[in-house]
C-alpha cells in the first residue's frame, strides 16, 4: 500500500483530504506542523506528501528539500492561494510536481493524486564525472575512488555545477544561480564556502581538486 503525508493546520481541510486519499487506497498520515511533518519524514517512505503553504511553524515549502533529501521518488503536491509565478517557480526548482490552488474539488484532488502516482520521476541526469569523483545527482549519491557516500541536496548541487564546468573557475554568482536560482532568498557569499568546505570533506583525498581561487571563485579539475 502507498503512503501519503498530508501536512497542513486546518483539522477540517485535513480530514476531508484523507477521505478523499483513502478512497484512493493510500495510507494517510497527518501532520499539524514542519516539526511534526519532518519528524514523520525522516522515519517513512512516503509516496506522495501534501503542503500546505501556511502553517503555524513555517513555511510549507521550507519542508520539500528535506523530503527528497531523504526520499527523492516522493512526490509533492503543494497546497496554495498563493498566485505569484516567482514563488511557483521557486517551487518547481526546489523539487515541487504539481501546485494545485485552493479552492479545489475532491474530484480534481483525486485525479491530481492518480495522475502524480502513475507517472515516473523525471531522470534529471545519470553519473557525471571528474577525475576518480562520480556523482549521481539524482540521487545525491557521490562516489570517490570507488567508495560511495550520500550528501546533501545542496552540496550536491553545487559539486554538478564544479563538474559540469571542471577545469574553469566557477564564480559564487555562477553557483549561485545554478542552485538557488533567482528566488530572493540566496545564501551569502560565506555561506557558499561552508558548502565548499563540507564538500572537499566528502571528496577526501581527492579533496585538492577543488582549489578556491581567491576573490574570483573555485575551480575543480
Amino acid at each position: 500500500m502507498q503512503l501519503a503525508l498530508i501536512v497542513e493546520d486546518d483539522s477540517e481541510l485535513a480530514q476531508a483530504l484523507k477521505s478523499s486519499l483513502t478512497k484512493e487506497g493510500l495510507k494517510v498520515d497527518l501532520a499539524k506542523n514542519l516539526r511534526i511533518a519532518s519528524i514523520l519524514v525522516a522515519q517513512y517512505q512516503y509516496n506522495l506528501v501534501i503542503l500546505d503553504r501556511v502553517l503555524p511553524d513555517g513555511d510549507g515549502i521550507d519542508l520539500v528539500e528535506r523530503i527528497l533529501e531523504i526520499n527523492y521518488q516522493a512526490r509533492i503536491l503543494v497546497l496554495s492561494t498563493e498566485s505569484s509565478v516567482n514563488q511557483r517557480i521557486r517551487g518547481f526548482r526546489l523539487g515541487v510536481d504539481e501546485y494545485l490552488s485552493k479552492p479545489f474539488s475532491s474530484q480534481e484532488l483525486r485525479l491530481r493524486v492518480r495522475n502524480l502516482l502513475s507517472r515516473q520521476k523525471i531522470e534529471l541526469s545519470e553519473a557525471i564525472y571528474c577525475n576518480g569523483i562520480m556523482l549521481f545527482p539524482k540521487t545525491c549519491s557521490l562516489v570517490v575512488d570507488g567508495s560511495w557516500s550520500k550528501i546533501r541536496s545542496k552540496e550536491s548541487q553545487i559539486l554538478a555545477c564544479l563538474i559540469y564546468h571542471q577545469n574553469f573557475v566557477v564564480t559564487d554568482e555562477l553557483l549561485l544561480d545554478f542552485v538557488w536560482g533567482y528566488t530572493g532568498r540566496v545564501p551569502s557569499h560565506r555561506s557558499i564556502s561552508v558548502y565548499i568546505r563540507r564538500i572537499r570533506t566528502y571528496l577526501g583525498k581527492r579533496s585538492g581538486q577543488l582549489k578556491t581561487v581567491r576573490g574570483v571563485g573555485y575551480c575543480l579539475s
